[in-house]
């Protein structure tokens, strides 16, 4: 959840409270599979400051790290639904399989020649190393699970497939703002970017991803004149890992219902961006929406049945929820929307000085 910094001072009430205990088990699941750092990420570079090459290759290691955690994870699938990979890759798989995540980030550092445990066979040993995960990784029957319905069935994030076509393991690789994009990298902290947009100044709040900074909410959510929401689309058929009988998606309508109407944000103005639209209409092609909501029955459209879904939990009949399908890990549309947004932001805050 984002929070665009404005000015409001209400008591704590028993709601909000809720919220924050809603919110430990959210981010915790963030934690592990960020959904804001991409909004984040992509405002920052088109609205904000950018990124200079240096700030980019910071994340050089953890990106490396995650290709080969997304290797290992696949190769994990692979061995459990018994799906075998090719017999040259075989025996390197099961050396995957068996390394600890820490081993990881040693191999890439000790290659690096400014690391001073830098050796001549560290590298060649490295550069053997990650042939073998690009083979493995281009392996034809590791591709088979991430093509639809099967990694639909297997409940195998979309990204992973886009991240093992990389080749962010070569020792030349240079990061890039697209591989910031598509690479999940947790939240360490509070986040925040100062803007200006049609000569006005926002300041962007990102404060979704870290467990350890929620005592520092309440005094930016006292601030915030308007919160977007990112609601993921093709969780309706997921559960939580902290607790597998509880849905995702009905976990997030229930944690937006309890944001929206507690008394601090009751008439704050509400952007909701429904993402994933795009992995959306395909999953649902193949798993059918109303095997999570019962109710749901066509001809009515999916994607409208989850947006009416969300927009019906607004008690506050006054107030206009504005929400958005999106595609963060697209540019264009997160511009778009973005613009669209501040347009909004702008009209709620001419209309509540009495300018219509």
């Amino acid at each position: 959840m984002f929070a665009c910094c404005g000015s409001s001072n209400k008591d704590v009430t028993e709601n909000e409270k809720l919220v924050t205990q809603k919110f430990d088990r959210q981010l915790e699941q963030q934690n592990k599979e960020s959904k804001l750092e991409t909004f984040f990420r992509q405002i920052q570079n088109n609205f904000g400051t950018g990124f200079t090459q240096d700030q980019l290759n910071t994340y050089k290691l953890s990106i490396q790290t995650a290709f080969l955690r997304n290797l290992q994870a696949a190769t994990s699938i692979m061995e459990q639904i018994r799906q075998s990979v090719d017999e040259s890759n075989s025996e390197f798989a099961q050396l995957l399989l068996q390394m600890q995540p820490e081993v990881f980030q040693t191999m890439i550092m000790s290659s690096n020649k400014e690391n001073e445990h830098y050796t001549e066979d560290s590298t060649d040993n490295y550069s053997t190393f990650v042939d073998k995960c690009y083979k493995l990784a281009r392996d034809s029957n590791m591709k088979s699970i991430f093509e639809a319905p099967m990694c639909y069935q297997l409940k195998i994030p979309a990204h992973v497939k886009t991240i093992l076509q990389s080749s962010v393991l070569d020792q030349n690789y240079t990061v890039s703002v697209s591989d910031l994009v598509r690479y999940r990298l947790k939240t360490t902290q509070v986040q925040q970017i100062s803007f200006k947009v049609q000569g006005r100044s926002f300041r962007l709040i990102d404060v979704g991803g870290q467990i350890a900074e929620r005592k520092k909410w309440s005094a930016i959510f006292k601030d915030a004149a308007s919160i977007v929401y990112v609601a993921s689309m093709i969780d309706y058929d997921l559960t939580l890992d902290e607790d597998p009988s509880v849905n995702r998606m009905v976990d997030s309508l229930q944690l937006f219902e309890q944001t929206i109407n507690c008394e601090t944000f009751r008439s704050t103005p509400i952007i909701l961006l429904l993402n994933k639209f795009d992995l959306f209409k395909t999953k649902v092609e193949t798993v059918p929406l109303r095997n999570t909501f019962k109710d749901f029955k066509e001809p009515q459209e999916p994607h409208k049945y989850i947006q009416d879904r969300f927009l019906a939990l607004n008690k506050n009949p006054r107030r206009q929820i504005y929400s958005f399908f999106s595609t963060a890990i697209d540019g264009e549309i997160v511009n778009e929307i973005f613009k669209t947004s501040v347009k909004i932001l702008l009209k709620e805050e001419m209309s509540r000085l009495g300018f219509e």
